[in-house]
C-alpha cells in the first residue's frame, strides 16, 4: 500500500483531522458583513478563519504539523464502522517491517540479511535491526497461525510431502477443505526442517534420528495438529505419495481413532497419481517387469 499523502486524503479524512486539531467552530460577521467561521488550533494555540467549519484554510495549517500522518492513522484505527474492516491505512513503520520480512523470506535469506551494510546501502527503504526483524517476523507468524486456526473446519484433508536439499530434510503439510461456496481452500500449516545425517553416520539409526518411520511421522503430524487445537479426528484423509511408510501411517491413525477416541472410520491415503504413473512406466520399461514395482501402483 502506498504511503499516505496530503493529496490522497478523502473528504472524511480531512474532516477527521480538522475536528481533532481545532476547537469547536465559532460563527461571526466580519468587517465586510460576511459570514465567517473561526477555529482555534489545539496544537499551536493560533486562531484561523475560514468561510465554513471545514474550510481549506484550516486544513492548510494542519499540513504544517509534523505528526499529522501518525495522528490520522491513530484516529482511523479507533473507528469501528463496517468499511474500516476492509479499508485500513497502513503505517509507514508497518510497511517498512513488512517489506523487509517479505524480501528476506521470499528470497530465502537468513535474518542477518537485514544488517548487511551493502543491502542497507542499496535498499530503497530505511534499514532495520536483526532484533526488530526477528521480533516482528515472530509476531506475524503468530497472527497467521491464529488466522488459520480460526479458518480450519472441524474436519479436513491433510496433504504432506518430504524432500531433501543441500544437507537438510524438509516436511511440508497443507490442510485443504471445501468452503460454503464449494470452493477449495488450502493452507500451509507447517514446514519443518532437520539436518540430514553425515556420510559416516550409522545408517541403521537414520530412521530413528530423522523421523522417516510411520510412527515418527505420526508424532510430527500430531504435534502440528495440536498447535491448531486439533487431533487426528479432524482428518478426513491423507494425501501424499504411495510410499509404504505413508500407507502405514494411515493405518496407525485409523487404529488410534478406534482405540483412543472410539471413532470407527478409516483414514484413507490418497496417493499421488503422478507417482503411480512414474512407477507404471518404470515397470513397463523394466527388463523383468518387476512385480514389486507394479504392486506399488495399486
Amino acid at each position: 500500500m502506498q504511503e499516505v499523502t496530503f493529496e490522497s486524503l478523502t473528504a472524511n479524512d480531512k474532516k477527521l483531522l480538522i475536528k481533532h486539531y481545532y476547537e469547536e467552530p465559532v460563527d461571526f460577521i466580519d468587517a465586510k458583513n460576511k459570514h465567517k467561521v473561526g477555529r482555534s488550533c489545539k496544537h499551536c494555540k493560533t486562531d484561523k478563519v475560514g468561510d465554513s467549519e471545514f474550510h481549506g484554510n484550516f486544513l492548510t495549517h494542519i499540513r504544517s504539523i509534523d505528526d499529522w500522518k501518525k495522528t490520522l492513522i491513530e484516529l482511523k484505527s479507533k473507528r469501528v464502522g463496517p468499511l474500516d474492516k476492509i479499508f485500513h491505512i497502513v503505517s509507514s513503520k508497518a510497511q517498512l517491517y513488512h517489506d523487509w520480512i517479505e524480501w528476506v523470506v521470499m528470497t530465502d535469506r537468513a535474518s542477518t540479511f537485514v544488517e548487511n551494510p551493502y543491502n542497507r546501502k542499496y535498499a530503497k527503504m530505511d534499514g532495520i535491526s536483526r532484533t526488530t526483524y526477528d521480533k516482528y517476523k515472530d509476531r506475524l507468524h503468530i497472527v497467521m497461525e491464529n488466522k488459520i486456526r480460526s479458518e480450519l473446519p472441524s474436519t479436513f484433508l491433510l496433504y504432506f510431502d518430504g524432500w531433501s536439499c543441500e544437507g537438510e530434510h524438509y516436511l511440508c503439510m497443507f490442510a485443504t477443505w471445501t468452503n460454503k461456496s464449494k470452493g477449495v481452500v488450502t493452507r500451509l500449516i507447517a514446514c519443518t526442517v532437520q539436518d540430514l545425517p553425515a556420510a559416516d553416520e550409522n545408517h541403521d539409526q537414520v530412521a530413528m534420528l530423522f523421523g522417516f518411520t510411520a510412527e515418527d511421522l505420526g508424532d510430527e503430524v500430531k504435534r502440528v495438529l495440536q498447535r491448531y487445537d486439533r487431533d487426528f479426528d479432524s482428518l478426513e484423509g491423507l494425501g501424499s505419495d504411495n510410499a509404504e511408510v505413508n500407507k502405514r501411517l494411515a493405518c496407525l491413525i485409523t487404529a488410534y481413532l478406534k482405540d483412543e477416541l472410539h471413532i470407527d472410520r478409516p483414514i484413507v491415503l490418497l496417493g499421488c497419481a503422478s507417482h503411480r504413473l512414474s512407477l507404471a512406466v518404470k515397470w513397463f520399461c523394466s527388463a523383468d517387469n518387476n512385480e514389486d514395482i507394479m504392486l506399488r501402483t495399486s
